[in-house]
């Protein structure tokens, strides 16, 4: 593969740190260092607040009874799902 600069230069990078030194001579070291602490840093997972964690895990214990009950009794468990989501939605905590 091949790069063709603003400036009309071609370069044929052989890697990740070929790019950098291109963004390095092209936009300064500050830029270069950014970019590869960015590439080093694994993505972290966003915060979950436990009260949204238990939320969820109150949710999947319901749904996961629904094989074990009969008709009558999953629409019930289904609407008491659906009561807690809409709730968390909403923001709501009188419904």
């Amino acid at each position: 593969m091949t790069l063709e600069m603003k400036d009309g230069n071609i370069i044929v990078p052989r890697n990740i740190f070929d790019v950098l030194d291109v963004v390095e001579d092209y936009m300064g070291t500050d830029i270069r260092e950014y970019l590869e602490n960015w590439l080093e840093e694994p993505e972290e997972p966003p915060e979950m607040d436990e009260h949204y964690i238990e939320v969820l895990e109150t949710a999947e214990y319901e749904l996961g009874k629904l094989s074990r009950q009969k008709k009558k009794e999953q629409q019930a468990t289904l609407e008491r799902v659906l009561t807690m989501l809409r709730r968390e939605i909403n923001g709501k905590t009188d419904v």
